[in-house]
């Protein structure tokens, strides 16, 4: 449904629009989108910075699918956190954008350490969450990721 939410494109764009500004002079040749549903986000993210090599990682296989049929020069591969099928040190960049919360907090610090492996030296990670209640606080994701770092 997210690749026809109006909102949703808009996001993703400026998502990716936000990255190439903070990460003006970074040239990026791998990602990975942990989650990455329909694929849109990783597809903004990818030609935003004409990266060489992207994957999407869902555990959904009918929305793996469609980001298939939409996206056919992306690699999509059925996962599930906390486990990762990526090599050690050999990513640029890991997205994980609204997937954390979803996972119980052992799971999630087990997923943060996958995702940290698969990182090259340098590598980003780039998180977003909704904020509230029942996903997280300001405070409650910076300790997240801090306690992994």
């Amino acid at each position: 449904a997210h690749g026809k939410n109006g909102y949703q494109l808009f996001r993703h764009e400026a998502l990716a629009h936000f990255l190439r500004k903070k990460l003006m002079d970074e040239e990026l040749n791998s990602i990975v989108d942990v989650g990455c549903g329909s694929g849109h986000l990783l597809d903004s993210i990818r030609l935003t910075f004409d990266v060489n090599s992207a994957r999407g990682i869902d555990f959904i296989e009918p929305v793996l699918q469609i980001a298939r049929n939409n996206f056919p020069e992306i690699d999509f591969v059925l996962s599930a956190l906390p486990q990762l099928p990526i090599n050690n040190h050999s990513v640029d960049m890991v997205i994980v954008s609204e997937v954390l919360y979803y996972l119980s907090e052992e799971d999630r610090v087990m997923a943060l350490n996958e995702i940290y492996r698969s990182l090259r030296p340098g590598g980003y990670v780039f998180f977003t969450s909704t904020l509230g209640e029942k996903y997280f606080t300001a405070f409650s994701a910076k300790t997240l990721i801090e306690s992994i770092m």
